[in-house]
């Protein structure tokens, strides 16, 4: 008699980690260079927001706050729109 390969359990192990592939929104980014960022500061603070609370709207780190007004940060798309949007600026 043939030996009943069914009873043995079979054991699949999964691969390493895949990382995503970026989309092409977060592949469209851009270097800020520091007349944008003086333009970005200037817009700010007239409309009387201080960097803790434009930190808070967008949701990121003061310290990414004062990268980003130094200049010379990569931004993508989406934190730029948001930008643009809370400032009634254009970046691009």
């Amino acid at each position: 008699m043939l030996p009943n390969y069914n009873d043995k359990p079979i054991i699949v192990k999964k691969s390493g980690y895949i990382p995503k592939q970026p989309t092409s929104e977060q592949s469209n980014k851009i270097v800020l260079d520091k007349r944008i960022a003086k333009k970005i500061v200037v817009a700010r603070e007239n409309k009387n927001i201080n960097q803790k609370e434009f930190a808070s709207l967008l949701n990121k780190p003061i310290s990414k706050i004062k990268e980003i007004e130094a200049g010379g940060v990569e931004l993508d798309d989406k934190i730029i729109g948001k930008i643009e949007k809370l400032l009634d600026m254009k970046i691009k």
